[in-house]
């Protein structure tokens, strides 16, 4: 059973990245896979994009902005390991809209030749479900630092981020039931420079402010790098 859920999670939060999740042993292998991505348009997203195509992955990035998304698979592609191997596509949609997670799905099957993405890494989204037990995958969830521990000036960001987690954690333990289940990971990043916290300073309670004076930011490049590190090293948690 594979089962895709495009979840919403950019992580625009405070305090330092920390990455991670509590799984098994990690095959995170991209080289020859093809990787799904949502929000992918710029920041975290985009960065994460070129990493994985750095890595020889072919990957689909989803936004709903077809200029971003077309300046940005131009960067993607530049990034290329073997353009002769590799594939890069977008699709423009917004995935808040439940029935556009089945649009996106058949879509990026049909660009790979009838087969699902090997991985779908959810960095803004909403859910669908299918069954495919040909072969291994991964589904990759991002939430956010807050998800462990929220502070003021967050009540509407909070709660949604824990909830990915909780979802994440269980979802873990139920596909162990099926045959050839997926890979379950998470994602819990912090403060990431992109045009989003842009947006969010603007509407901080000034107590906010104040608490995350000292917190340091990260690039979306340091995030994308860290996260797949963690991977490749099997590491729970990556500060």
């Amino acid at each position: 059973m594979f089962a895709t859920v495009l979840a919403v999670g950019l992580g625009l939060v405070i305090g330092r990245g920390v990455w991670g999740r509590w799984f098994g042993r990690n095959r995170f292998v991209v080289g020859g896979k093809t990787i799904l991505l949502t929000g992918a348009s710029e920041g975290m997203g985009k960065a994460v994009a070129i990493e994985l195509a750095k890595k020889g992955a072919s990957v689909i990035i989803v936004a709903r902005n077809v200029g971003k998304l077309e300046r940005a698979l131009g960067e993607v592609e530049a990034a290329a390991l073997s353009l002769s191997n590799q594939f890069f596509h977008y699709i423009s949609a917004d995935v808040s809209i439940p029935t556009e997670a089945a649009r996106i799905l058949q879509e990026a099957t049909a660009f790979n030749s009838g087969t699902p993405p090997d991985i779908v890494w959810c960095i803004a989204g909403v859910a669908l479900y299918s069954q495919h037990r040909k072969k291994e995958r991964h589904l990759i969830f991002t939430s956010s630092v807050l998800a462990f521990y929220s502070v003021v000036g967050y009540t509407p960001y909070s709660p949604a981020k824990a909830a990915i987690k909780s979802l994440s954690d269980t979802l873990y333990q139920e596909v162990l039931a099926y045959p050839n289940p997926p890979q379950i990971h998470t994602v819990f990043p912090g403060t990431i420079a992109s045009p989003g916290l842009e947006i969010e300073n603007q509407g901080k309670p000034e107590i906010t402010h104040q608490l995350e004076s000292t917190d340091p930011i990260q690039t979306p490049e340091e995030v994308a790098r860290n996260a797949i590190r963690a991977w490749k090293e099997e590491s729970i948690l990556l500060p």
